[in-house]
């Protein structure tokens, strides 16, 4: 079923979410002029809304760096292509080590320990190991080529494995939570040709839960979004049609949390939308914000970026797929989307990626910045994080994946999270950690 944003107002009738600092920037307290948050309820729907931008300028949150996970001579503490990783309740780090097929376990300090899991198709085992979650004293992990969730205690004794119900599942998987009761959420993001235009790109996610047994409870998806076109290239002697996704261009996501519910943004608007587990509209959020184009500078940047890719590329095939990117800068959008992606901590502030030239940067990093919403839906401010490739908010912790110029090695990084400005309660790092 379609997630049909255009109704999402009234209530729904379906049932079914490298070692370096940033710079520290001194303490505001400077709110912006028309800062404007109030509550408002729509067919017995709450709804928050923040208007005339964030409660405060400039920057709300600096990091202090903690440490970087230690790899050392022994050949099972390396690392190949970490997707990414998480923090338990005592400080221990997981990695979705995927090129490995298995979960590096590193202790508080940095230092490896021990892994779960290894190659292969057997219980415990992997083919291609995705998101990891930690859920009361539980570690789940997904593998979208066998299509099931496996879980561990914390010191790797194997509990179950869950193969899931294959009927209409895309195995472009993002994302996979545990929820009460042994459900499993899992999101997809696909991109496929925008309705009604065969030379445009759009896409969408899929928000599927499963019961313990494998079994679909329910399923989502939201209406597809323009995101991009289709450049035809002739690749081995034959014309294919390659898709290219838009700078700034919106895209659908979602995340969850225990309280919070799961958040969704459907990448048409500045809404986000809470369901519960079942699926049912809790709550929206409205950000009010006016629509800015992109700026020359940044323009410039994408385009370099893009040319240095290219440049760095061997491969004659990869050059010819990534070449049409180039030509999406002749003609910039009118506005950049509002944010990209949704991350909610695990005290329920939401983080909003504002658009950004990722997408564009093989080997270079970008400085990415968030839109920081409140538990009870204000939009506070915004904060830019360390340059990295990946990153998630988690128990008071900033956890990156970035590239450390002098050796050109992917290091997986913590930095704790602090407020610069008075009046914000952001909890820092968990005591002991």
């Amino acid at each position: 079923m379609v997630i049909d944003t255009s109704v999402l107002s009234s209530r729904p009738r379906w049932v079914l979410g490298l070692f370096f600092l940033i710079p520290s920037i001194s303490c505001t307290d400077s709110m912006a002029e028309s800062h404007e948050f109030r509550h408002e309820v729509h067919d017995g729907i709450p709804l928050a809304i923040t208007t005339g931008g964030p409660r405060w300028t400039g920057e709300i949150f600096e990091y202090e760096f903690q440490l970087c996970l230690k790899e050392d001579e022994r050949e099972e503490s390396l690392l190949y292509e970490p997707e990414g990783f998480l923090l338990d309740a005592n400080g221990w780090f997981y990695v979705s080590d995927e090129g490995n097929h298995r979960i590096a376990v590193f202790d508080p300090e940095g230092r490896y320990v021990r892994s779960i899991g290894r190659g292969g198709q057997g219980p415990g085992e992997f083919r291609w190991i995705q998101p990891l979650e930690i859920e009361t004293g539980v570690l789940s992990a997904f593998d979208p080529n066998q299509l099931r969730v496996t879980r561990y205690q914390l010191d790797g004794t194997l509990i179950e494995v869950v193969p899931l119900d294959r009927d209409g599942l895309i195995t472009s998987i993002r994302a996979y939570w545990d929820l009460p009761n042994g459900e499993a959420l899992l999101r997809s993001f696909n991109l496929g040709a925008e309705p009604g235009n065969a030379s445009g790109v759009a896409g969408h996610q899929s928000l599927m839960v499963f019961e313990r047994a494998g079994h679909t409870l329910w399923r989502h998806e939201t209406t597809p979004v323009a995101m991009g076109t289709t450049k035809m290239m002739f690749l081995e002697g034959e014309e294919a049609p390659i898709p290219v996704v838009f700078p700034w261009s919106p895209a659908p996501e979602a995340d969850y949390h225990p309280t919070q519910g799961i958040v969704v943004s459907p990448g048409t608007d500045s809404e986000l939308y809470i369901l519960d587990t079942s699926g049912s509209l809790l709550r929206r959020i409205r950000i009010e914000l006016q629509a800015e184009p992109p700026t020359v500078s940044e323009v410039e940047e994408g385009l370099a970026a893009v040319q240095a890719t290219i440049e760095s590329m061997d491969d004659p095939m990869s050059r010819a797929i990534f070449s049409p990117r180039l030509e999406v800068f002749d003609e910039p959008p009118e506005a950049k989307a509002h944010w990209t992606t949704v991350d909610v901590d695990d005290d329920g502030f939401i983080w909003l990626r504002l658009p950004d030239l990722a997408i564009y940067h093989r080997s270079e990093q970008v400085s990415i910045s968030y839109r920081i919403v409140s538990p009870e839906g204000e939009y506070l401010g915004i904060t830019t994080i360390p340059e990295a490739s990946w990153a998630r908010p988690t128990r008071g912790r900033l956890l990156t994946k970035q590239l450390d110029p002098s050796s050109g090695v992917e290091l997986l990084c913590s930095y704790g999270i602090r407020p610069l400005v008075r009046d914000l309660e952001y909890p820092m790092a968990r005591d002991g950690l």
